[in-house]
This record gives structure tokens, sequence and C-alpha cells, in this order.
């Protein structure tokens, strides 16, 4: 998710601020980058380990899990590191947190995260005191658990009916959780498709009046009380949204030019 705003973000400060020019960090890595995030004062990315940049030397945390092929998501709760990838293995957790020293499991090995076609997660966010996990699996240990979970401390349990198809991406906006992905219902409820958000109780689309009408990754990100999300093409309201669209609770409007 972060990773995916990142782009729109250097994209538009690049198309406006010509003066700009992009530098090299240190040799750069080797292997494509999913997530971003800073933490102590370094830069951490994902690829298949988790590197950190300190400002002049990238440096490579101990090796996640034989499990993990990718590391897809990471994120600092209550400073400590967790991340998030793609299981290689039908019978491990793709979630794990940092000791310090040594990567551990997020719920033990009782806990893996299943799917016929290789469980992921491809988001990590924090909300309400909990880890919230979002990406492709159907099941979570023994509990029947669709695409999105949330980790008390303890445990990992559903939200509701969770969602029938991957989560990409998450954010909390006012208090709501908030989630795209290739999703088209929670449940019975087909209301909820491509972006819902969860209020504490149970799944919502986050206009009632406008159903989006594609999926995949859609970055997202609460900012000055508006909810932007990106690669939304769609026309609302007879307005094109042109690649980002700005929902203020009422309705929605298009940033900028297009992308």
């Amino acid at each position: 998710m972060k990773k995916s705003i990142l782009y729109f973000f250097f994209f538009i400060l690049a198309k406006t601020s010509i003066s700009q020019v992009w530098t090299n960090v240190g040799s750069g890595l080797n292997g494509f980058c999913f997530d971003l995030l800073k933490y102590h004062s370094k830069l951490y990315a994902t690829t298949t380990d988790v590197n950190y940049w300190d400002g002049s030397t990238w440096s490579t945390l101990p090796p996640v899990s034989t499990a993990i092929s990718s590391v897809y998501s990471i994120l600092d709760f209550n400073d400590t590191l967790y991340v998030g990838g793609k299981n290689s293995l039908s019978t491990s957790t793709p979630v794990f947190k940092y000791n310090g020293s040594n990567w551990i499991t997020l719920g033990g090995l009782s806990s893996f995260f299943g799917h016929p076609s290789g469980a992921f997660i491809r988001t990590l966010t924090s909300y309400s005191n909990s880890i919230i996990a979002g990406g492709l699996f159907n099941s979570v240990g023994t509990k029947t658990i669709t695409n999105i979970a949330r980790w008390d401390g303890t445990k990992w349990d559903s939200l509701k009916s969770g969602l029938n198809n991957s989560v990409y991406n998450t954010c909390v906006h006012n208090n709501n959780l908030i989630a795209a992905g290739d999703f088209t219902k929670s449940g019975s409820n087909s209301t909820v498709k491509y972006v819902g958000q969860w209020n504490g109780i149970a799944w919502q689309p986050i206009n009632l009046a406008y159903t989006f009408k594609t999926g995949g990754i859609k970055p997202l990100v609460s900012f000055t009380n508006k909810l932007i999300i990106g690669n939304v093409f769609d026309t609302i309201s007879s307005i094109p949204m042109r690649g980002i669209a700005v929902w203020d609770g009422i309705s929605f409007t298009s940033m900028g030019n297009n992308i």
C-alpha cells in the first residue's frame, strides 16, 4: 500500500517541481521493492528480505523465513516491526514479528494461513489496537477467515464474514478501516465491492449511492480529513476521476489532471 502511494506522490511531485532530480539511494536493491517504512530514523525496504538504509549504507535484517518468498508489507506497531508476505509452504503463517534478533511467527505454526492457490499477505495496518492483515486466504489455523484478519495480541480472528476475494490495500480513515482489492461482497452483502469500510461492526460501502466498477491495487490514504483512493478511472456523478479520487464524506471529486 505505502509503496503504491509513494509512486503516486513522487509522480505528481516530479510533474510540479521541475527543478527536482532523482538520485540513487546508495547502490539500490537487487530485486523488486514492495514496501517502504521509516522506523527509528532509518528507511526500511522490503524485497525477498527486509533491508534498511541508515543514510549511507544498505544493510539487511536476518532472513524472515524460508517459507516466505517475498515480503510484501512492513508495519511499525507499538514500536515493533511486523511483516507479511507470500507463502511458499502451505502450512506456514505469512506474518512475522521481529524480536530484535530474529523473526517469529505471529500466532505460532498452528496459525498458518491457507488458500488452494497459495496464501499471501499484501497489507498490514494498525486499527483499534490490533494488527489487520489483508491478502488472499480462506483460513487461519482451523478458523474460516476470508482475506482479512485481525490479530488482537493473542489470536487471529475474522472481521465478520470478511471479504470474498483479495485485499491489496488498507488504511484507517475517520476511525473506520478501509480496504481495497478484488472483492465483490462481504458475506451476502454485494454492495461492498472493490472498496469497503469496516465500522467495527460490519462491512459497508463507503458510499451507498455508488459502487466501484473495477478492482485491483488501489492505494489508500487518509489525508486532511479526506479519503484518497488511487487507480480510480471511474466516472462518478458525471465527473471523470482521472486516476485519483477524493471522498470527503459526501461526494467524490477528482484530484488534479489525468494520471
